[in-house]
């Protein structure tokens, strides 16, 4: 419930997705394989292509 309350309240910084750079992010961050739950309302372009390298990464 805490995770909902602190996304739910959060103010953007600015307008727009930056889907690639956040996926690019959660790449170089994580080292070990893992579980992530993407939350976006996927209004980007230019993101499938690192989605998929981050999904055969966390495999």
């Amino acid at each position: 419930m805490f995770i909902v309350r602190e996304i739910l309240s959060l103010e953007p910084k600015g307008k727009g997705t930056r889907l690639n750079v956040a996926l690019k992010y959660f790449t170089n961050a994580i080292k070990q394989s893992s579980i992530a739950f993407i939350l976006s309302d996927f209004i980007d372009a230019n993101y499938e292509d690192t989605l998929r390298v981050v999904g055969k990464n966390m495999i």
